[in-house]
Formats: structure tokens, sequence, C-alpha cells
């Protein structure tokens, strides 16, 4: 299914979650929210370098837990990749480090043709 922007919809819940989380969802997508995220977290995986997603939180000064929905997102849309595991600066903890894919792809997941 696609939506206006031409997007492939991801279902950003699962079956067993209850019609809140689906009704919260439909909403992220309808207004646009979720788009803001996303350009937001790559915007800032390109500007900071690698990190995890409580990283990228702080580094937004919003909801890590959100920053962790649009990584998976972004992946699964090839614009970031995981980069291994490091001892996050946030949580102290072992946690997956993520970066920005080398090639540049817009967030239709078209690439970016830099001409020199």
């Amino acid at each position: 299914m696609k939506n206006k922007y031409n997007l492939v919809a991801e279902p950003l819940t699962r079956r067993e979650h209850p019609l809140s989380i689906y009704l919260a969802a439909e909403n992220l997508h309808r207004t646009g929210a979720a788009m803001t995220q996303r350009q937001r977290v790559l915007a800032c995986l390109r500007q900071h370098g690698p990190a995890t997603g409580a990283e990228l939180g702080v580094v937004m000064k919003g909801d890590r837990y959100a920053a962790h929905r649009r990584l998976a997102e972004l992946e699964r849309m090839g614009l970031a990749e995981r980069a291994g595991f490091c001892k996050c600066r946030v949580t102290h903890q072992k946690c997956q480090r993520w970066r920005a894919v080398k090639i540049q792809k817009d967030l239709f997941g078209r690439e970016i043709r830099k001409d020199s």
C-alpha cells in the first residue's frame, strides 16, 4: 500500500498490539510526524556520525524510543545501517550503533546524484 508521499507504508505496530497503538501509528503517518522524525534522525546521523538510538534521542532533545523506531524504518528504506555494537554514552550498556548509508538517498529511496 502506498501513501500520499509514495512511500511504502510499513506496518508500525505488531498484530497483538491494542487498537490505540494502531490509531497512534496512523496519526503519525497522516500528520507527517513520522516523516519529520525520520528526517531529523537521518540529519543527526549525517551531522554527528554513528550513534545509538539513546544518543540520538539526547542530540534531538526528544524521545529515544521514537529515535529507535525511526532507525528501523530508515534501515528498511536503505538510508541507515547497523554499525556494530558499542557502549552507549547515555545508557552505559552495550547497544546497537547506527550510521547513515554512504550512498546518498532521499526519503523516497531515490539516489541523489552529485555531479562533479
